[in-house]
């Protein structure tokens, strides 16, 4: 049986696609933005040219903010700070929605992402589950990711959570301090699948608790999201997504501990030695199945055939609908590989490029842009679907993952 680990540091979230081509209001915006930038190309060069279109930029935001505002979205922001980031950002007023984001973006030439997207901040929650004498709390906050290029439109709403504002007497192992039994990720992703489980939550803004379950608060959030933006819930929002709203899931754990409180570092240059020992709670994460320890070693072999790294110390694996990145920047080979790179990159003029290499940023996937792409990944699966009406589901499951490490491999390549 696997050598179990636990989290000092990580964070997952679930990822609802939806279309926003039919958004006048995202339109708009968008070709306001792309017009106030042209106007600055043509007056302005160098330094002043940059320092407009950032003003231009954070102007046309706010306007666009505070549309969607006015309809019963009163915590929208263009800026984000999670209280667990170690960058300062709490008046970040640039493109992206935080410091993490823009240092990712910049490291790798924005070859992810395009002028016609943008990320916003919505909400945050607060959730308590209880039952008998046991019980569970956390907090996520849901977060916006626009693309409205001209090829997709296809625009998520990201649920993000931090493993430190999980607390709970679920299970009873004795965990390190300060550290999170794995187990509870899988039980909270299973009060997001099931309808059947119930549990309170509570409004950033508000007192009031109320009951729910979380694929019920999905489908209200989505609708009120919808109207805030001027398009149809109904052709919105793909069938599937109405039905499992939590499809799609990614995981990253950048931090763990064995029983002891020790670090636990993998070297993913032997992935099969990685795989011989932790495959079983990597599939458990990966499907939120609790009976991951009685799953047949030669199924769990044969789920876990894909994969991408080029780091020994990070490494992504994909099943299904979700994602689950080991990315593990504090061990002896991360710390080496972040100390050449800021001697590397202290050649640049920009200190952003040193700066990201040792940054661990605050949202899910967003090192090494994997969030994006598995977003790009899942648009393409989004449209497959659409247009040969849920057919062929296997072949869209495979797709996903040779699609998703396609676009990292171009991006790695940036890097070089």
């Amino acid at each position: 049986m696997d050598d179990k680990f636990y989290i000092k540091d990580g964070s997952f979230c679930f990822i609802i696609p939806f279309f926003t081509k039919e958004s006048d209001i995202c339109d708009q915006f968008f070709q306001n933005l792309k017009n106030k930038r042209k106007e600055v190309d043509a007056n302005f060069s160098g330094d002043e040219n940059i320092k407009e279109k950032m003003k231009v930029t954070e102007i046309t935001k706010n306007e666009f903010v505070q549309n969607i505002k006015n309809a019963n979205f009163p915590f929208i922001q263009t800026n984000f700070s999670c209280k667990f980031c170690t960058q300062e950002q709490l008046l970040y007023k640039r493109k992206h929605l935080c410091q993490c984001v823009s240092s990712a973006v910049k490291f790798h030439d924005d070859i992810s992402q395009k002028n016609d997207s943008t990320q916003l901040y919505l909400d945050h929650y607060s959730a308590s589950y209880s039952h008998n004498d046991v019980f569970c709390e956390f907090d996520f906050n849901v977060i916006l990711y626009i693309n409205h290029d001209n090829e997709g439109k296809i625009s998520y709403v990201v649920i993000e959570m931090n493993t430190k504002n999980i607390k709970g007497n679920l299970f009873s192992d004795v965990t390190p301090d300060d550290t999170l039994d794995p187990e509870y990720i899988i039980f909270i992703k299973h009060l997001f699948y099931k309808r059947k489980m119930t549990l309170d939550l509570i409004r950033k803004g508000s007192t009031e608790k109320k009951e729910y379950c979380l694929q019920n608060w999905a489908t209200d959030y989505m609708r009120k999201l919808c109207v805030a933006l001027g398009i149809s819930y109904h052709s919105a929002v793909p069938d599937y997504v109405k039905n499992a709203a939590f499809r799609y899931s990614f995981i990253e754990l950048k931090e763990l501990r064995d029983g002891n409180n020790q670090p636990v570092y993998f070297n993913f240059d032997n992935i099969e030695k990685f795989l011989e020992d932790h495959s079983h709670l990597t599939y458990g994460l990966l499907l939120s199945d609790e009976g991951w320890r009685a799953v047949p070693k030669h199924i769990i072999t044969k789920k876990l055939q894909d994969y991408w790294f080029t780091r020994k110390f990070s490494c992504t694996f994909f099943l299904q609908h979700n994602a689950l990145l080991f990315n593990l920047k504090s061990s002896k080979e991360g710390k080496a590989y972040s100390k050449f790179g800021q001697h590397w990159f202290s050649r640049y003029k920009d200190d952003k490029y040193a700066d990201y290499i040792t940054s661990v940023p605050c949202l899910t996937g967003i090192d090494t842009l994997a969030i994006f792409v598995f977003l790009k990944a899942i648009a393409k699966q989004v449209y497959i679907d659409k247009y040969n009406g849920g057919k062929s589901r296997r072949t869209t499951l495979r797709y996903i993952f040779g699609e998703t490490v396609r676009i990292m491999g171009q991006i790695h390549h940036s890097e070089n």
